[in-house]
C-alpha cells in the first residue's frame, strides 16, 4: 500500500505544482495585446517534436546508406585499418544517436539541434573522405582526367544532402543558411587543400561549375526553409482551442502544460490546460482527465475554480479551459509567515463555503491542502479563495474510486490511508490540518518518511503546542477535525465554520 501511495503522491505532487503554476503569472490584461510569447512557446514545442521525429528517420537513413557504401567498398577494394576505424566510429555514432532519439521523447530542443548537426555532418564528412581517397587512387593509377568528374559527382551528392536539410529539417532560415553554406564550400576547400599538398596539378579541379552548384543548392535550401518555417508559424498562430487562442506557457507538470489564453470574441483571459500528447495515448489517463473536468465543471460556487470549456483538437490534443487567476496559493502565503486568526477564519470560511456545494452534490475532493487553495483578488474583495485540482475528486457513488489509496500523505485522513470508503468528513480532516498550518506556520504531520507520516495519522494524537497563545481557542476545533474516528469529527463543513466563528467570538 505504501508503494502505491508513494507513486500516487509523486503524481499528485506534479499535478499540484501544475495547478499552482496555472495561476501564478503576470497580469493577464497586460498580456492580451501581445501574442508573441505564447505563439513562440507553442511553436518551439511543435518544432521540437517535429525535429525529433525527422531526425529519427534521417539518422536511420544515413546509417543504412553508410553501411551499404562501406560494405560495397570493402567488397570491391578492401579497406585499411585506419579507414575502417574511422568509418566504424561514424556508424556507431549514428546508431547511438538514433537510439537516443528513440528513447528520449522529451529531449530538449537544444540537444536535438546538436544531434541535427551531427546527423548531417557525418554523411558530408564521409563524402569528403571518399573524395580524398578516390582522387589519390586515380592519381596512383594515372587516371587524373577522371578527377573533375569525380569531384562533380561528390558535389552533387553533397548538394542533395543540402537540399534535403533545407526542406526536411525545421529550422530558421539563418540557421539553414549557416549550415548549408559551410557544407557547400567544404568540397572546394578540401579540394584546394588537397591539391596544394600534391605534386601534380589537376586541371579544372575544383573548377567553377561544381562549387557554383553547391552554393546554388544552399541558396535554394535556405529559401525552402524560410517558406516552410513561415507556413508552420502561420499555422501555429492560427491554431485555436475552441474559441480560445493560446498566449503564453505559464506552467508544466506531470500531466500536461498550461497556457494563458484569450477568448477569440470576448477577449476574456483564461487558462488552458493541455494534456501531454504522449500521455493522451493512454485511454485510462484520458478517462481520468475527463473525470476531473466533468466534476470541476459541475461546480458553480465562486470559491471553486470555474471551468469554461473542454474539447479535443483535430490533431488529438485534449484540453480544458478554466478561469485565469492572479495571486498565490495558500501554501505560498503561509511560507511568508503565520496567518492571523482573522485571516485564517476569512480563508477557511470560504473553503467551507466552496466545499459545501461539492459535498451537497455528493463530491469528495480528497486532496485538500494549501497548495490546492488559491488566493486571489476579485474586484474589491481581497483574498478570495479558489479551490483547485479536482483530479482526485470522486462522487459518493464511485465506491471503487473512493477506496483507492491516493492523495498527499501529509493531509490524508486515516480512513483514506486504509482504503476505506470515505465521505465528506475526510475532507474535514484535511481541512483541520490546513487550519493548524495557517495558525502555526508549519505542517502538523512532519516525519522523516512517508511511512512515518502515515503512522502519525493512524496511531498518534498530535500535539498542538506550536499554536500561538492567541489561537489556543482553536485547538478544540482542530482536534475535532482531526479525530481518528470520522464519527467524532464535525458532520459537515458548515458546522466547522460555525465552530470557528464561535471560537473567534470567544477570543474577542
Amino acid at each position: 500500500m505504501v508503494d502505491e501511495l508513494e507513486q500516487t503522491n509523486d503524481f499528485r505532487a506534479a499535478a499540484a505544482e501544475e495547478s499552482t503554476d496555472v495561476s501564478v503569472s503576470l497580469s493577464p490584461i497586460a498580456k492580451l495585446g501581445n501574442e508573441t510569447p505564447g505563439v513562440t512557446s507553442q511553436f518551439d514545442e511543435s518544432t521540437r517534436k517535429l525535429l525529433r521525429i525527422r531526425l529519427i528517420y534521417a539518422a536511420a537513413t544515413a546509417l543504412v546508406f553508410l553501411l551499404a557504401i562501406k560494405t560495397l567498398s570493402i567488397a570491391n577494394n578492401g579497406i585499411s585499418l585506419g579507414n575502417f576505424l574511422t568509418r566504424l566510429t561514424a556508424v556507431l555514432t549514428l546508431a547511438t544517436t538514433w537510439i537516443y532519439l528513440v528513447k528520449r521523447p522529451n529531449a530538449s530542443l537544444s540537444k536535438l539541434r546538436f544531434l541535427e548537426i551531427l546527423v548531417f555532418a557525418i554523411p558530408v564528412a564521409e563524402a569528403l573522405l571518399v573524395l580524398v581517397q578516390e582522387v589519390q587512387q586515380r592519381i596512383a593509377t594515372g587516371a587524373i582526367d577522371e578527377v573533375p568528374a569525380l569531384f562533380a559527382t561528390i558535389c552533387f551528392a553533397i548538394g542533395i544532402f543540402i537540399a534535403i536539410y533545407g526542406m526536411y529539417i525545421p529550422a530558421h532560415w539563418k540557421r539553414t543558411l549557416c549550415v548549408t553554406a559551410i557544407a557547400s564550400v567544404a568540397p572546394t576547400i578540401v579540394a584546394l587543400v588537397h591539391q596544394s599538398l600534391m605534386e601534380a596539378s589537376i586541371e579544372n579541379y575544383p573548377g567553377f561549375a561544381a562549387p557554383l552548384m553547391t552554393l546554388t543548392m544552399a541558396a535554394v535550401a535556405t529559401k525552402a526553409a524560410h517558406v516552410v518555417q513561415s507556413v508552420r508559424r502561420e499555422a501555429a498562430e492560427a491554431k485555436q482551442y475552441g474559441q480560445y487562442h493560446l498566449l503564453e506557457k505559464i506552467g508544466e507538470g506531470g500531466m500536461g502544460v498550461v497556457y494563458t489564453a484569450k477568448h477569440r470574441m470576448l477577449k476574456r483571459p483564461a487558462a488552458i490546460k493541455l494534456i501531454r500528447t504522449e500521455i493522451a495515448q493512454n485511454p485510462k489517463t484520458v478517462e481520468e482527465f475527463e473525470h476531473e473536468v466533468q466534476l470541476s465543471a459541475s461546480l458553480t460556487h465562486w470559491n471553486t475554480v470555474q471551468v469554461y470549456d473542454y474539447g479535443r483538437t483535430d490533431d488529438g490534443e485534449f484540453y480544458y479551459v478554466m478561469e485565469f487567476l492572479e495571486g498565490a496559493t495558500l501554501l505560498q502565503r503561509i511560507r511568508r509567515g503565520k496567518l492571523s486568526i482573522e485571516e485564517t477564519f476569512h480563508i477557511i470560511g470560504q473553503i467551507c463555503d466552496g466545499l459545501s456545494e461539492a459535498h451537497n452534490k455528493g463530491m469528495i475532493h480528497r486532496d485538500i491542502k494549501p497548495a490546492n487553495l488559491f488566493l486571489t483578488d476579485v474586484g474589491e474583495q481581497k483574498d478570495v479563495v479558489k479551490i483547485l485540482d479536482f483530479g482526485l475528486a470522486a462522487m459518493k457513488s464511485e465506491v471503487s474510486r473512493l477506496k483507492k489509496v491516493s492523495g498527499t500523505p501529509a493531509y490524508m485522513s486515516p480512513e483514506q490511508i486504509q482504503g476505506e470508503t470515505i465521505d465528506m468528513r475526510s475532507d474535514i480532516y484535511s481541512l483541520g490540518l490546513v487550519i493548524y498550518e495557517c495558525l502555526a506556520g508549519q505542517r502538523l504531520m512532519i516525519a522523516g518518511s512517508i511511512g512515518e507520516v502515515l503512522n502519525l495519522h493512524l496511531n498518534v494524537k498530535p500535539s498542538l503546542s506550536l499554536l500561538p497563545e492567541s489561537a489556543s481557542g482553536f485547538a478544540d476545533v482542530i482536534q475535532m477535525c482531526i479525530a481518528k474516528n470520522p464519527n467524532e469529527r464535525f458532520s459537515n463543513v458548515t458546522a466547522l465554520k460555525n465552530a470557528m466563528r464561535e471560537a473567534s467570538c470567544r477570543r474577542s
